[in-house]
């Protein structure tokens, strides 16, 4: 095979860590959703091509294949610190009508044993982020977190203690439970994804509640999701060029 690419060919961005110290982050990640049995083929083109770093999530067996973007990851860098992995978990089981919303120690055992089966299906010890999805129903319609939501975060800042992870973030939380999680004690979330709208100012309210809690905003399939956006021309069309 090609001789693998070096990780310098990625741009890379340093962000305070979670716990303590500064972690890195690329500026690009490669999305390994719905690459189904071809995720270990793409993501090794991806990494050659020059992508230092991959977004893949447990849980999602439909969507995401862990262990083949982990062993993409094995095949093309030698070296652990050449390359970025971020892992996604759920705390909550898939909507059910009539089923009952989960424990709070259902959500901290749900979120614990989905980071462990993780790491394990992409052959790491540790993962550079683990974000938490979500939230809770509860927490969407009271616009508070709910305990299990807290739960969840409560065991994602053991496995950061633990050394699994530098950095921790959440997944599509709306503006005030993001500014709530960041208020919590402890390891500190510093990792925000969630899609930005054209239509919606570029979800201007998502921007501002991450800057106001210095939370590095991450915004996946952000040109494919706007091809009407940046058919205008202009600074859009040239940067996505």
């Amino acid at each position: 095979p090609a001789a693998p690419r070096q990780a310098a060919a990625a741009a890379w961005r340093d962000v305070p860590a979670s716990t303590n110290g500064t972690a890195r982050v690329p500026t690009m990640l490669y999305a390994t959703a719905y690459k189904r049995h071809r995720t270990e083929e793409f993501v090794e083109r991806a990494l050659r091509a020059g992508f230092a770093g991959v977004d893949t999530a447990h849980g999602e067996s439909k969507r995401y294949n862990e262990t083949a973007a982990g062993v993409a990851l094995r095949t093309v860098f030698s070296n652990r610190n050449d390359f970025y992995v971020q892992l996604k978990v759920h705390h909550l089981p898939p909507p059910k009508k009539g089923a009952e919303a989960p424990s709070a120690d259902d959500a901290r055992k749900r979120a614990k044993v989905a980071v462990r089966r993780g790491l394990d299906g992409l052959g790491l010890d540790a993962a550079d982020a683990i974000l938490l999805r979500g939230p809770s129903a509860e927490a969407r319609r009271s616009g508070r977190l709910s305990e299990a939501d807290v739960a969840a975060w409560r065991a994602l800042q053991a496995e950061a203690l633990a050394g699994r992870a530098k950095l921790l973030g959440v997944c599509n939380f709306p503006p005030p439970l993001l500014r709530e999680i960041a208020a919590l004690d402890g390891p500190e979330c510093r990792l925000h994804q969630t899609r930005l709208r054209a239509d919606r100012g570029w979800s201007k309210a998502d921007r501002d509640a991450a800057a106001d809690a210095g939370v590095l905003l991450q915004a996946p399939s952000l040109v494919p999701s706007h091809d009407y956006a940046l058919r205008r021309g202009g600074a859009v069309s040239a940067a996505a060029a």
